[in-house]
């Protein structure tokens, strides 16, 4: 069955919420519903500061992954940054983390943007096996893998 990732929109906040919850638990982190509603909430309504997909293997959700864009300050050059990426367990060390990655690679390409790192200490965590995955250099410090945050 092949992967597929699914743009959401603010219909989708409760799928996008379980999974969230489901990240949370993985991780052993406190989840703030409150807070999650209206972060994710705001990036699904306002298409100006990112983008959310699920991504589903068939009918089943297995996870999702959050491109975010913000202004370089100083230079002004837009970034765009993977803010999250998360999968079940179960699906974990299938490729389907690198799929997410060559497509965020290939949306910041299309809106011409190429700066692209993980935002969140669970993603830092992965971020160095999923970069040497997909063939990045050590350190994955070229224009398409910039990891400022790692």
């Amino acid at each position: 069955m092949a992967t597929s990732f699914r743009l959401l929109g603010s219909q989708d906040i409760d799928p996008l919420l379980f999974q969230l919850r489901r990240w949370h638990q993985d991780e052993n982190l406190r989840f703030d519903p409150i807070g999650s509603t209206a972060g994710v909430g705001r990036i699904l309504r306002e298409a100006d500061l990112g983008h959310i997909w699920m991504i589903e293997k068939g009918d089943e959700a297995i996870g999702y992954v959050v491109l975010t864009f913000q202004n370089a300050s100083g230079t002004y050059e837009p970034r765009a940054y993977v803010s999250a990426l998360y999968l079940i367990p179960s699906h974990r060390g299938r490729g389907t983390g690198r799929q997410a990655i060559r497509l965020m690679e290939d949306v910041g390409h299309l809106l011409r943007v190429r700066v692209h790192h993980f935002d969140t200490v669970s993603e830092r965590k992965h971020a160095p096996f999923i970069y040497r995955r997909t063939g990045a250099p050590s350190g994955a410090r070229d224009s398409r893998y910039r990891e400022a945050a790692l």
